[in-house]
């Protein structure tokens, strides 16, 4: 979502930004930096506000693991 999609939620949802951030024990700037930024702890209690999870607010922040492959293991050799 785009952050001003998130912004609007936020207070269609009668609340603030920076009244999230201090329920949540953080700075007040906390929620509106994690907007523009990575901010795990900010990025949860925004979704936790919205009941989303945080992979869909921010899907480009939350990509799956990619395992990347390992080289093989040279053999030792004997002599």
């Amino acid at each position: 979502m785009a952050p001003e999609e998130i912004k609007a939620a936020i207070r269609m949802r009668g609340t603030t930004l920076a009244e999230i951030s201090r329920r949540e024990g953080l700075t007040e700037d906390a929620c509106r930096q994690a907007l523009r930024r990575p901010w795990p702890r900010a990025e949860a209690a925004i979704a936790y506000c919205l009941g989303l999870a945080p992979s869909v607010l921010w899907p480009d922040r939350y990509q799956p693991r990619r395992r990347t492959a390992r080289a093989p293991r040279r053999r030792r050799i004997e002599s």
